[in-house]
């Protein structure tokens, strides 16, 4: 019987000491992937624990913040525990976001000097968003929408950053390549005094970008393709331009043009008769 009376004793002593219990209560302002907690709030509270839901606990009454590495829901929980021992708890979901950084080029593939159009309209994020470009030449614009033309041969990093409306920032490289040509050649046998000439010519161009190439060697003879060494034989005396056009594999194009590329020296006949038409035993001059 005396046994029965203190444990009845020691249900009512904890029933009393837990009469008013603590008031969990937190206040919290989400910035992006950054989240502002406070506890101040809450009634009669001795200790404090907070679980984020990322895994992240804490033991302040706040204003504490914690930063999350992802987005998404978090449920987030705070207990309160008051000098006798009682306990409150308190939960609430908390939405985290951030801005997505994406962007659309016209080409990936370009020729020096050509335009370029990047478009950011596939990023997304908290509105009003904000958008910083860098081309990787030393060059940058703003905006959504903008257009750049790189002057040189390489591969450049095109990097854009999205900072949205809570100051958050996401970023995105893509590469963008500039194809260079040159069309460059020598004419190794080009002249002669009379006719008929064997000229011949070597590309000198870097052959590693190029897809293919033309002749043209400004006698009306068919273009030639694709002959690194061509040979061609003049006929008749006279000056020749001689023109090598290059293309890449992107349609890139370079062209040059020697003015002299064969010289052909020699008698160059004419004559004259009249009259231009006559009868049949008619005499003609020449």
């Amino acid at each position: 019987m005396k046994r029965n009376y203190c444990l009845l004793l020691l249900t009512f002593l904890a029933l009393s000491a837990c009469k008013k219990e603590p008031d969990a209560c937190f206040e919290h302002e989400v910035i992006g992937s950054n989240v502002n907690f406070d506890a101040t709030c809450s009634l009669d509270a001795d200790s404090y624990l907070w679980d984020f839901g990322d895994g992240g606990i804490d033991s302040v009454q706040g204003p504490l913040t914690h930063s999350y590495a992802n987005t998404g829901i978090r449920t987030v929980t705070l207990g309160v525990t008051d000098i006798n021992g009682c306990t409150s708890v308190v939960t609430r979901n908390i939405t985290i976001t951030r801005p997505n950084a994406a962007f659309n080029q016209s080409a990936t593939v370009r020729c020096p000097g050509e335009t370029v159009n990047f478009s950011a309209a596939p990023s997304t994020g908290a509105i009003p968003l904000t958008f910083a470009w860098d081309f990787g030449d030393g060059n940058t614009a703003t905006g959504p929408n903008v257009s750049h033309a790189f002057a040189t041969e390489d591969t450049f990093d095109v990097l854009l950053v999205v900072t949205d409306g809570n100051g958050c920032r996401d970023s995105i490289v893509r590469p963008m390549i500039v194809d260079a040509l040159e069309a460059s050649f020598i004419a190794i046998n080009s002249t002669a005094t009379c006719p008929p000439l064997q000229a011949s010519y070597q590309i000198t161009s870097n052959l590693t970008n190029i897809a293919s190439y033309t002749w043209n060697f400004g006698d009306g003879s068919p273009l030639v393709n694709n002959n690194p060494n061509p040979f061609h034989t003049y006929n008749t005396p006279g000056t020749f331009p001689v023109t090598l056009i290059v293309r890449s594999s992107t349609g890139c194009t370079d062209t040059m043009t020697m003015a002299n590329g064969a010289v052909v020296n020699g008698p160059i006949g004419t004559f004259s008769f009249t009259p231009a038409m006559t009868c049949p035993g008619q005499p003609v001059v020449f």
